[in-house]
C-alpha cells in the first residue's frame, strides 16, 4: 500500500547541508498500522509531508496505492484515498465554521445529498462536535482544532490515514477516545502511519519504527523496538511508561491485583487516609493578581469568568482543564494580549493597561501553544532579533538565550524547516529574551522529544530558583508532575480547584470535576499512598514510584 523507496529530501535554501531525510526505505502492506518515533529534527514530519506531496523529493520515489506521489498533485491523485492530520492544527482550515469545514469535505467527495447528510450526522455524533459546529475555527482551542481535523479525515472514509502527532493538544479523555478510534480504523483495515512523541501510544500499533537524523534506525514489533534501552538512548527517546513500570515495579500499572500482592510482600497493607481539604496556595510575594476577570469572544461562543487568581514569585503553577476550557484565553489575558471586559489584572503592583509594550514584555513573557503563528524568520536568529528590536531591548545576550533553550547552532536554520519541537524551543527563546518576571508557557512539552522535555524541566526549575514566576498550561500531567508545586483546574471558563501538586497527584478524583479521565499512573500512585507508602515528590514517573517502594521494616 505504501512503498517509500530510497528517498532523499533536502529543504531548499536551508543553511544546513545535511538532508532532512537520507536514503530512506519503508514498506507498508495494506491494513498495517505503524507508529513512527524520533527525536526533534529526526525527519518524521518531513516524511509525512513527502507522503502528501507537499515537498519535492531529491531522489527516490514514493508509491501509495499503486500511484507515484507527485509534489503539488496530491489532491488530484489521492483525494478520497488518503487522509492526513498534521501537527499544526490551525493550518488545515479553509472555511468559516466547523460545520462548513466538514460539509466542504463531503461535497468534494461527490456524494449524493442523502449520503452527505448521513455521513455528516455520523461524524458529528462520533466526534461529539454538536457544541462547536457553528464556531469559527480560529476561536477553537488547539485540542478542539485537532478534533475537527480528525473528524474531517474520518469523513473521507480513506484507505490510508497519515497522522502527525494528532493527540498532542488533546485532553486525557479525548486522547483516549481518539486512540480507541484509531484502533477501530486499524481493525477496519485502514493503513495507518502515526507519528508520535508518546511511546505508550506507539505500543498500540502493529509495528513501531524509529527515525534519527533522517534515517530509519529500527522497525519491528513495538515492545521489542521500544524495549531496547540502548537504541532509545542513542536516539534521545525513552521506554514507554507501561514497559518501564513492568521493569521497575514488576507489574503493569493497571494491574491492581499485582500491585496489592507486591505491597503485601514488602510489608505494606492499608493506611489511614487524610480527610481534610487542602487550603489554596497563596502565601508568598505576589507577582500577579487577577480579580473578577470577565471575557467573551465577540461571537458569544465562549465566556470566561475568573473570580480570583494569585501567582507568587518563584512558584511553578500548572493550569489544567479539558480542551476548550479557557486555558489559552486566560494565558492571553494574563500576558496582556487580550483585554478583559471586566475586572483587573495586576502584575508586580501595576495594572496591565498602564504598562507600555516594552515594560509589559519585561514583566510577562509567553510561549504560544501554536508558535508557527508568530514565527516570521526567515532564520531563527532573524526571528529573535525582530523581537529584540521591536521591544528596543539592550544588552541581550542572544547566544546565552540560545544556549539556555538548547538552540545553540540553530542561528542560521530556516524557521520553515524546523520541526514542531524545534519551533517550540524558538518560541520559548522569544519569551525569555526580555527576562520577564512572569513566564507563561502554553503546552510547553508539546512536540518535544523526551530528552528535550527533561532539558525544559531544568530550564523551568532554574528560572524558578532565580525568582521567576512560571505558569504552565497543558494536558501533559506526567510533565507537570515533575516541575509544578501547584495545580489549578479550569473548566467552562471557571476555576474549579487550586491545590498543592502533592495533594493533586495523590488523588485521581480531582480530575472528575474537569470531566477528564484518570491518568493510570495517578491511579497507581493513589493506590500506593493508600498502602501507607510515603512520597515527598508529586512525580508519577515509574522509576520514582519504584524508588519509594522500599521494603518496610518493623522495630
Amino acid at each position: 500500500m505504501i512503498d517509500i523507496n530510497n528517498i532523499t529530501v533536502r529543504y531548499p535554501g536551508s543553511a544546513d547541508e545535511n538532508p532532512a531525510i537520507s536514503s530512506f526505505d519503508l514498506h507498508l502492506n495494506s491494513g498495517e498500522y505503524i507508529a513512527l518515533l524520533g527525536a526533534n529534527g529526526s525527519g518524521k514530519s518531513t516524511l509525512i509531508k513527502a507522503l502528501c506531496g507537499l515537498i519535492e523529493i531529491e531522489k527516490g520515489e514514493i508509491i501509495v496505492d499503486g500511484k507515484n506521489v507527485r509534489a503539488g498533485r496530491f489532491g488530484d491523485d489521492f483525494f478520497g484515498i488518503v487522509a492526513a492530520v498534521f501537527q499544526e492544527p490551525g493550518g488545515q482550515f479553509l472555511m468559516s465554521t466547523v460545520e462548513r469545514e466538514i460539509v466542504a469535505v463531503l461535497q468534494n467527495l461527490g456524494l449524493t445529498l442523502e449520503d452527505q447528510e448521513r455521513r455528516f450526522k455520523n461524524v458529528v455524533k462520533r466526534f461529539s462536535l454538536e457544541n462547536i459546529l457553528y464556531r469559527k475555527p480560529e476561536n477553537l482551542s488547539g485540542g478542539q482544532m485537532q478534533i475537527v481535523n480528525l473528524a474531517c479525515a474520518a469523513a473521507i472514509s480513506p484507505r490510508v490515514l497519515l497522522l502527525d502527532e494528532p493527540m498532542t493538544f488533546l485532553d486525557t479523555s479525548y486522547r483516549e477516545s481518539m486512540l480507541d478510534m484509531i484502533d477501530e480504523f486499524y481493525r477496519d483495515g485502514l493503513t495507518i502511519m502515526h507519528v508520535t512523541q508518546y511511546p505508550d501510544e506507539a505500543l498500540r500499533a502493529g509495528k513501531a519504527a524509529i527515525m534519527d537524523c533522517g534515517a530509519l534506525i529500527a522497525v519491528g514489533e513495538p515492545e521489542s523496538i521500544l524495549g531496547d534501552e540502548e537504541c532509545l538512548r542513542r536516539c534521545r527517546l525513552v521506554m514507554p511508561k507501561r514497559l518501564l513500570c513492568k521493569k521497575k515495579l514488576g507489574f503493569d500499572y493497571a494491574d491492581a491485583g499485582a500491585m496489592e500482592s507486591h505491597c503485601l510482600k514488602i510489608g505494606y497493607s492499608n493506611a489511614a487516609l487524610r480527610t481534610d481539604s487542602p487550603e489554596k496556595i497563596e502565601n508568598g510575594d505576589l507577582i500577579l493578581k487577577a480579580i473578577n476577570i470577565g471575557f467573551a469572544y465577540p461571537d458569544g461562543s465562549f465566556t470566561l469568568a475568573i473570580d480570583r487568581l494569585n501567582l507568587c514569585r518563584g512558584g511553578v503553577t500548572g493550569l489544567i482543564g479539558p480542551a476548550g476550557s479557557g486555558k489559552s484565553t486566560l494565558a492571553f489575558l494574563l500576558a496582556g494580549l487580550l483585554k478583559p471586559l471586566s475586572g483587573e489584572i495586576i502584575i508586580d503592583g501595576l495594572p496591565l493597561p498602564k504598562y507600555e509594550n516594552k515594560k509589559l514584555r519585561e514583566k510577562a513573557g509567553i510561549s504560544w501553544q501554536m508558535p508557527e503563528a508568530i514565527l516570521v524568520g526567515p532564520t531563527v536568529a532573524d526571528d529573535l532579533w525582530l523581537i529584540i528590536d521591536n521591544l528596543r531591548l539592550v544588552d541581550v545576550d542572544l547566544k546565552e538565550i540560545l544556549r539556555r533553550t538548547n538552540l545553540a547552532g540553530y542561528e542560521d536554520r530556516m524557521v520553515d524547516s524546523l520541526s514542531g519541537g524545534e519551533k517550540r524551543k524558538v518560541s520559548l527563546a522569544g519569551a525569555l529574551v526580555a527576562d520577564p518576571e512572569l513566564i507563561i508557557l502554553d503546552e510547553p512539552s508539546a512536540f518535544l522529544d523526551p530528552y528535550s522535555q527533561i532539558e525544559l524541566i531544568e530550564i523551568i526549575k532554574d528560572s524558578a530558583r532565580a525568582g521567576k514566576t512560571i505558569l504552565l498550561i497543558g494536558h501533559d500531567l506526567p510533565f507537570l508532575a515533575e516541575v509544578s508545586d501547584r495545580i489549578i483546574g479550569i473548566s467552562g471558563g471557571r476555576l474549579m480547584f487550586d491545590l498543592p501538586s502533592l495533594e493533586f497527584f495523590n488523588e485521581p478524583a480531582y480530575l472528575e470535576p474537569l470531566g477528564l479521565s484518570a491518568e493510570p499512573l495517578i491511579e497507581l500512585r493513589h493506590r500506593l499512598v493508600q498502602k501507607g507508602i510515603e512520597m515527598k515528590n508529586p512525580s508519577i514517573d515509574p522509576a520514582y514510584l519504584a524508588g519509594c517502594l522500599e521494603p518496610r521494616t518493623f522495630k
